[in-house]
C-alpha cells in the first residue's frame, strides 16, 4: 500500500513519523474523546453550571449514566425522541458556520436557532468587529443582543453592561469621544461617520460612552439568552430546525496523536491524518500544473474556552491510484495540560469537508518516535501553515485565501513568510497600501466593500534594505456563473462630461479566468487590465456629445464578452441586449 506524507509544522519542519497512538486518559479529571466532545458540542449548554461541575468528577460509569437520563426522551407522549433529533439538527446548525462552541455566536445558534435577523456593523474605524442579533420577542430573554470580539485573538462574546460601552469602540474612537464628552460641541464623532452608530446605541442602551438611557436591558437580563432552557421546550423547537445544506463528506481515515518533541516549555503535539484513496479528491487547475488543493482550519480548546486558532494549506500532486495520503500538522502546547482540538478540513476541488475532533491530555515529557526509512515512493510535502515562529526554507511568501466565498466587512488577511530575508510585509488593497506589519505574526485586518464585489488583496514582502523579495495575491468575491459583463458605473442614461469613472463587473465560469477587460470609448482603446477592479478612468468628450463606452472581455481560453453603454443619449434613446440577429442577405455573381 503506498503513502504520501504531507506534512505541515508549526514550530519546525520534521519527517513523517509512524507509532502507536498516545493513549487518552481515562481518569475523571481529564475526559476521553468520546465524552468531553460529546458534551463540549451543544448538550452542556442545557445544563446549569453545578451540574456541569458535578458530571466533570464523575467516573466513567457515572458519567454514562448521567447523560443516559439527560438524554432521555421529555416528550414521552411522542413517539420520537425529540431530544436526541434536536441535538443533531442545532449541531449540525453551528457546525456549518463555527468550529468552537467557545464562541457565543455559536452558543445562541444551539439554544435558539437561526435569528431573525443577523446584523454585522462594518464601521472599522468606529467598532471593533461586532454583530447584532434578533430573535422574535419572547418573555424571559432579551429579543436584541451585541455580540463583539475584543481583540483578533478573541471569539466573539456577548456583550454586557459591566463590560462597559467602550468596549466595543476603537481605542482611536474611545480618545475622540472622550474628548467630545469634555467639549460637547457638534454632532457626536461615532454617528458622524458611522451610520450603525445610533443602532448600537438602541441595543445596548447606551448613548455613546456613558449616555445610559432609563429602562436599559441589565446584566442579568442579557445573560437570560445563554442560561440553559426548559429542556422539553427546547427539544419540542431544536426538532423541527431545517437543517442546512451541508458539503458531501470527505472520507477519512484514522487520526494518530503523537508528541515527538519538546521545544523550551511546551510539547510538540503532531496530528496525522489519513485519507483513502476513494476520498474522492478533485484537483484543480494550478499556476503551473493541476494540484489537490485542501485546507484545514482548526481551533484548539482549554477548559472550554478559546486558546488559539491555526490554518493550514496542503497544494499537492493529484495521487496516483491505490494511493494514501497523511496529512501530518503540530501544535507546541504545554505539557500536563488538557485540551480538544477540533478542525475542518475541506477539498476545493470537490467541495467535500471532513469535521474531527479530539481531546487528549500532553504529557509531561516528548515521547520521541523512531523514524523509520521512508520508501521511495514516499513523497514529502510541507503545507503553508500561518504561525508565530520563522519556518526554515527559501524566503517566500503566501497570502491564504479566506474559507468563505463571499467577504465583507472585515477580513483578516493573513501571510505566511518562510526564511529569514523578509522582514516587513505590506498589505494592499486593490493596489493601494492598507497597512505594514514588521514583526510576526504577519496579518492585517482589511476593510473591504459593503456590499460583495470583485477585490484583489495583496501582501509584499521586503527585505532590510527595502528590496521587494516575494508577494502574493488573492482575489476576493470573483462573480462565479455564465460568462458576462455588466458596466456598473457610469448608470444608463447618464449625463456625463470630462473625467469619469467607469466600471464593470465580470462573471467568471467556474474553473476559468479573465486575462484581461479592455475598455473603449468610442472604438478608441483607454485601458487594458488584467486584474481587478475592472475600473479606470475615462474622458468624455465635453458639450454632451453622445458616445459610447465599451467593456470587452476575454477569458483565459480565449472567450470573449462585451457590453456597451451610451453616455449623454438622447432622452428616448433605449438599450437593448441583443442574444441573437437574424440577417438576410443575398449573394450574386458577376453575370448578374
Amino acid at each position: 500500500m503506498r503513502f504520501r506524507v504531507v506534512l505541515c509544522a508549526l514550530l519546525l519542519l520534521a519527517g513523517s513519523g509512524a507509532g502507536p497512538s498516545a493513549a487518552l486518559p481515562t481518569t475523571p479529571e481529564t475526559w476521553t474523546t468520546q465524552w468531553r466532545v460529546f458534551v463540549d458540542d451543544g448538550p452542556a449548554l442545557l445544563l446549569e453550571r453545578a451540574q456541569r461541575d458535578v458530571l466533570a468528577e464523575m467516573d466513567a460509569e457515572g458519567r454514562r449514566l448521567f447523560l443516559a437520563e439527560l438524554l432521555s426522551d421529555p416528550l414521552p407522549e411522542t413517539p420520537e425522541n425529540e431530544l436526541v433529533e434536536g441535538l443533531a439538527r442545532r449541531q449540525a446548525l453551528v457546525r456549518r458556520q463555527f468550529l468552537s462552541y467557545a464562541d457565543d455566536r455559536a452558543r445562541l445558534l444551539f439554544l435558539h436557532g437561526a435569528p431573525s435577523a443577523r446584523e454585522p456593523v462594518d464601521c472599522g474605524q468606529t467598532f471593533v468587529p461586532l454583530e447584532i442579533w434578533s430573535y422574535p420577542a419572547r418573555a424571559g430573554r432579551p429579543s436584541e443582543v451585541v455580540l463583539y470580539r475584543p481583540t483578533p485573538a478573541d471569539p466573539y462574546r456577548l456583550w454586557l453592561p459591566l463590560d462597559g460601552k467602550r468596549a466595543l469602540y476603537t481605542e482611536d474612537m474611545v480618545y475622540w469621544l472622550q474628548q467630545w464628552e469634555e467639549l460637547k460641541a457638534g454632532r457626536r464623532f461615532d454617528l458622524q461617520i458611522c451610520p450603525s452608530a445610533k443602532r448600537v446605541d438602541a441595543v445596548t442602551g447606551v448613548d455613546g460612552l456613558r449616555g445610559f438611557r432609563e429602562g436599559r436591558p441589565g446584566n442579568n437580563e442579557l445573560l437570560a439568552i445563554l442560561r440553559p432552557p426548559d429542556r422539553g421546550e427546547w427539544a419540542r423547537e431544536a426538532a423541527a430546525t431545517p437543517l442546512p445544506e451541508l458539503p458531501p463528506p470527505l472520507p477519512t481515515g484514522e487520526l494518530k496523536l503523537l508528541f515527538p518533541d519538546r521545544i523550551r516549555q511546551r510539547i510538540v503535539a503532531r496530528f496525522q491524518l489519513t485519507l483513502p484513496p476513494d476520498a474522492g479528491l478533485a484537483a484543480v487547475e494550478g499556476a503551473e500544473r493541476r494540484e489537490v488543493r485542501l485546507n484545514l482550519q482548526g481551533v484548539v480548546e482549554q477548559d472550554g474556552k478559546l486558546f488559539e486558532e491555526f490554518r493550514v494549506r496542503y497544494e499537492l500532486e493529484p495521487p496516483d491510484e491505490g494511493e494514501w495520503l497523511a496529512l501530518v500538522f503540530e501544535r507546541a502546547l504545554r505539557p500536563q495540560r488538557d485540551f480538544v482540538v477540533r478542525f475542518r478540513l475541506t477539498d476545493e476541488g470537490s467541495g467535500a469537508e471532513a469535521i474531527l475532533d479530539r481531546a487528549f491530555r500532553v504529557p509531561a515529557e516528548a515521547e520521541p518516535v523512531e523514524e523509520p526509512p521512508l520508501p521511495e515512493e514516499v513523497i514529502v510535502a510541507m503545507g503553508e501553515e500561518l504561525s508565530l515562529a520563522p519556518l526554515p526554507g527559501r524566503d517566500s511568501l503566501l497570502l491564504a485565501p479566506p474559507s468563505e466565498d463571499v467577504v465583507l466587512g472585515v477580513w483578516r488577511a493573513e501571510a505566511l513568510v518562510t526564511g529569514e530575508g523578509i522582514v516587513k510585509v505590506v498589505f494592499l488593497l486593490d493596489g493601494q497600501p492598507q497597512l505594514t506589519r514588521t514583526s510576526r505574526p504577519f496579518s492585517a485586518e482589511l476593510r473591504l466593500a459593503q456590499f460583495p464585489r470583485e477585490q484583489v488583496v495583496r501582501a509584499e514582502g521586503y527585505d532590510a534594505q527595502g528590496d521587494l523579495v516575494a508577494s502574493d495575491e488573492v482575489v476576493l468575491n470573483r462573480p462565479r456563473g455564465a460568462f458576462r459583463v455588466r458596466i456598473e458605473s457610469p448608470r444608463a442614461g447618464a449625463r456625463v462630461g470630462g473625467t469619469v469613472e467607469a466600471l464593470a463587473e465580470v462573471s467568471v465560469p467556474e474553473g476559468r479566468a479573465v486575462r484581461e477587460v479592455e475598455f473603449r470609448l468610442n472604438e478608441e482603446t483607454i485601458a487594458v487590465l488584467s486584474k481587478p477592479p475592472w475600473q479606470t478612468r475615462v474622458e468624455v468628450p465635453p458639450g454632451g456629445e453622445v458616445a459610447f463606452l465599451t467593456v470587452l472581455a476575454t477569458l483565459d481560453d480565449g472567450q470573449t464578452k462585451e457590453e456597451v453603454r451610451y453616455l449623454n443619449s438622447p432622452q428616448f434613446l433605449e438599450e437593448v441586449e441583443v442574444q441573437l440577429v437574424e440577417l438576410l442577405t443575398t449573394v450574386t455573381d458577376s453575370s448578374r
